[in-house]
């Protein structure tokens, strides 16, 4: 049964989701990716995860995704602007915590490298929006060492997946992958 949600969005209709993501955030053109990478294409995903409907969506995939996962998680993480709306939306949705890594630690205040910083031993899944290289998804991953990494997720793999399921012995899981907006080219 689909159900009409916010803007434009449809819970659990995933072709719909993939034609709204390319619609808004599938670039052509020469692009430098922030993992150095050159592509022809590139995902502004920030314009989907700006639009609450759109948004509310994706975290409630991410969310079912996580809780299908061998062990579910109790801390949701990311870093950097892709990933700070989809921990939000996904905590809020879940009731679970959240935790942001952030690039350097802050020099004022609590001075901390992690915001909401999980005990030891929790288990976390990490999310992002977009993983080519998977460094930040990396990043998350190194600062929270005590932590257990019980699965990894994103909304589109652009190829990063695999490589990072191997380093870190997890599952790695995505809404999409880029052959899926193959017609979009």
């Amino acid at each position: 049964m689909t159900v009409r949600i916010g803007g434009d969005v449809r819970m659990g209709d995933m072709g719909y989701l993939r034609e709204r993501i390319a619609r808004l955030c599938l670039r052509k053109g020469h692009f430098t990716l922030r993992s150095g990478v050159v592509s022809d294409s590139y995902f502004d995903m920030k314009r989907a995860i700006l639009d609450g409907g759109i948004l509310r969506e994706i975290a409630l995939e991410l969310n079912d995704l996580a809780n299908k996962l061998p062990i579910v998680p109790d801390r949701v993480a990311g870093h950097g602007v892709g990933a700070i709306p989809l921990v939000a939306a996904m905590v809020m949705q879940s009731g679970t915590s959240g935790a942001i890594v952030r690039d350097t630690r802050k020099e004022h205040g609590t001075c901390s490298l992690i915001e909401n910083e999980p005990p030891l031993g929790s288990l976390v899944v990490v999310v992002d929006d977009v993983i080519t290289t998977g460094g930040s998804v990396i990043k998350v991953c190194e600062a929270l060492s005590g932590c257990r990494l019980v699965g990894i997720l994103a909304v589109i793999d652009r190829g990063g997946s695999e490589p990072l399921s191997a380093r870190y012995k997890c599952p790695v899981k995505t809404l999409f992958k880029m052959s899926d907006f193959v017609d979009e080219s």
